[in-house]
């Protein structure tokens, strides 16, 4: 009986770490822009009568809910309104975004913070000019000339999209449904914040600290009765 409840609390203190794990990562870029917070669910065991939960198989899901955006004067930075995502070209395949802080190469191409040219109708954005502005439709004009639009992608189920380091993700197994981005507007001279809710995480992170803090001291008091148990056995022997 003791060891069964000490093999039950070992898996709940695994399941609070990874909690612990996953809310520090959300505090950690609560200032991230675009960046979307990223949640834990739990795999029932179906053998199980009870439908006990798997502590050891948590199961990601992003919440890819809008983030509100605010303005940054810099004619680079942009925002996706609506449920789209840039497209940046990466040596792993298309990559997706909705960090829209950008910069130009030396080949006057529009990149990300990781050096990825970020795509249009024709191609990697090319911007060779001074006078830059992107309209709510992705249209890019440079100094008054048209040049290219912004490739805003969309997905029929973006749960099926791989999350990546640096904010981005990959339909990886194709089941994410690339889809028409209907109802999207770019926003220049803006950026997303992240939908993370700095409260809330840090009211998870207390909770899953207390409750780890709990199962750790119940387990300790468990392996000394099992060895004040074994003691005495030993004795009676």
């Amino acid at each position: 009986m003791l060891t069964s409840g000490l093999g039950l609390l070992s898996g709940q203190s695994v399941r609070q770490l990874q909690v612990l794990d996953t809310t520090v990562h959300n505090v950690a870029n609560v200032d991230t822009p675009g960046f979307k917070a990223i949640m834990l669910s739990y795999m029932h065991d179906s053998s199980s009568p009870t439908g006990r939960i798997v502590p050891t198989m948590p199961r990601e899901t992003v919440d890819f809910r809008q983030g509100d955006t605010h303005g940054t004067g810099n004619p680079l930075d942009m925002a996706v309104m609506g449920k789209g995502f840039f497209v940046l070209e990466t040596p792993d395949g298309p990559a997706y975004t909705r960090d829209g802080r950008f910069t130009i190469n030396g080949a006057g191409e529009l990149v990300n913070l990781s050096g990825y040219p970020v795509m249009g109708d024709g191609g990697p954005v090319i911007l060779n000019g001074d006078d830059i502005t992107v309209e709510t439709s992705g249209v890019i004009r440079v100094d008054g000339l048209e040049t290219d639009r912004l490739r805003i992608a969309a997905f029929d189920n973006p749960a099926a999209l791989t999350r990546a380091d640096g904010g981005l993700y990959f339909d990886s197994t194709g089941r994410a449904g690339i889809a028409d981005a209907e109802d999207v507007m770019v926003l220049q001279r803006s950026l997303e914040r992240s939908n993370v809710s700095a409260i809330q995480e840090m009211v998870r992170l207390i909770e899953a600290q207390r409750i780890f803090e709990s199962y750790q001291k119940v387990m300790h008091t468990i392996q000394d009765i099992d060895k004040l148990s074994t003691g005495r056995i030993g004795r009676m022997a």
